[in-house]
């Protein structure tokens, strides 16, 4: 069971140059934790800017379950609770931090829960559906208890780490490889307009893997995306150009690049 902390603030202020002038900080709180019943408390890790221009993180306790939750908090103060982590053993416990992938998912490692107790990787939508990838099993064939968080390789693979498991039975560095965003794919969405005749041009951070169209549309209001011939590329795991060249047949046109099933 993990140990409960005692509560500690650590205060940075940074300063430019080499004068510090206290007048010139300023300070704001956003949210207080535990105000509500169910709420979390004790956000032990730091957080992640979102695609969406929000923030993500966790606590390592409270919510539903009293077992930790992820929450978003946009830059003026909003705050949702996405997801509140409820056991029992099967299931993840005391969230450690996010990464958001390259689908636009975001992911983590829970220090215990999981079918041996032992941590997990989870996923989570920024609307809040929470799927458990892997729980650890232990030494010798696997570590357990993740207290680090992840991150994503060009690759398009997690890469982590376990206090302890594995052969030595001291911790592990392990590659987690999953298929990475389930339909609806977060990625399909506007990425750009363009005026009739010119060039459709977009950089996308992309997934090892996947294959990836750019579609178009000439109104908001249709319902319809049109294929943008020839676009079909398959992603090596990092920067996708994906051209049109000459723009739409319309005035105007509404593009998006979508990962094809």
């Amino acid at each position: 069971m993990k140990t409960l902390r005692i509560p500690l603030v650590i205060v940075l202020l940074v300063v430019a140059g080499r004068a510090f002038n206290a007048a010139a900080q300023t300070e704001t709180v956003l949210y207080s934790f535990g105000s509500y019943p169910s709420d979390g408390f004790e956000p032990e890790v730091g957080l992640v800017e979102g695609s969406d221009g929000n923030f993500y993180g966790t606590t390592g306790y409270g919510g539903t379950g009293s077992l930790g939750t992820v929450f978003r908090i946009s830059p003026s103060g909003p705050y949702t609770i996405l997801y509140s982590f409820v056991g029992p053993l099967t299931g993840p416990e005391f969230p450690n931090g996010l990464v958001q992938g390259s689908d636009g998912n975001f992911y983590g490692t829970t220090e215990e829960g999981g079918t041996n107790n032992y941590g997990t990787v989870f996923r989570i939508s920024p609307s809040g559906t929470e799927t458990n990838l892997h729980s650890f099993v232990g030494y010798p064939t696997d570590g357990r208890y993740p207290y680090g968080g992840l991150v994503q390789g060009s690759d398009g693979n997690f890469y982590g780490t376990t206090l302890s498991g594995g052969e030595g039975g001291n911790g592990t560095v392990f590659k987690l490889t999953v298929p990475l965003s389930p339909p609806p794919y977060p990625i399909n969405q506007i990425t750009g307009i363009q005026l009739a005749g010119t060039n459709v041009v977009f950089d996308v951070v992309s997934i090892a893997g996947e294959t990836y169209q750019l579609q178009y549309r000439n109104s908001l209001t249709s319902g319809s995306w049109s294929n943008v011939p020839v676009s079909v590329t398959n992603s090596i795991g990092s920067i996708l150009t994906l051209t049109n060249f000459a723009g739409a047949n319309q005035p105007q046109g509404f593009y998006r690049a979508v990962i094809t099933p």
